[in-house]
């Protein structure tokens, strides 16, 4: 699957993040993420994030599966981590990443360090381990088939509070 790339989201996309929170009604969901650009949705759930740790945990990876109603199918966010660490980190910084998502028109939301362009993201990683935390800003390129409009825009950014 052909990936996009990455750019830095404005720190008012980052701002939208509480009215998102409140407009989805929850009880503070620990994941909470803003699309903008393309589509626009605001998601909250009880968990987005997970980490599965390797080489006798010195490394591992994070996921991230977002559910957008509007998009209708999952975008699913990786990053190899490396050494293991808490702290910033971004495409300059790590060595494999990817982001794809794809809309019930086949229109492709994708992101990565196979990407051509590469791309850029954003990780502020607070905690590891079995429920880690975070932000993480993200933005990809949309990918249309031949012949179908895939709506206003060439990037998706996505804000994301885990």
């Amino acid at each position: 699957m052909a990936r996009g790339s990455f750019t830095l989201v404005a720190a008012l996309t980052l701002a939208a993040l509480p009215v998102a929170l409140a407009a989805c009604g929850g009880e503070d969901p620990s994941c909470a993420a803003v699309f903008s650009g393309n589509f626009s949705d605001a998601v909250a759930s009880n968990s987005c994030a997970s980490f599965a740790g390797g080489d006798g945990g010195t490394s591992g990876t994070l996921s991230i599966v977002l559910h957008s109603t509007v998009a209708g199918a999952p975008t699913n966010i990786t990053v190899e981590l490396g050494t293991l660490a808490v702290g910033e980190l971004s495409s300059e910084t790590v060595a494999a990443w990817q982001a794809t998502g794809i809309n019930g028109k086949n229109c492709e939301f994708s992101a990565g360090n196979d990407s051509v362009p590469m791309g850029s993201f954003s990780l502020d990683l607070t905690a590891l381990g079995s429920s880690p935390h975070g932000t993480l800003t993200v933005t990809q390129y949309v990918k249309a088939p031949p012949g179908v409009a895939c709506g206003a825009g060439n990037t998706e950014q996505i804000a994301v509070t885990f």
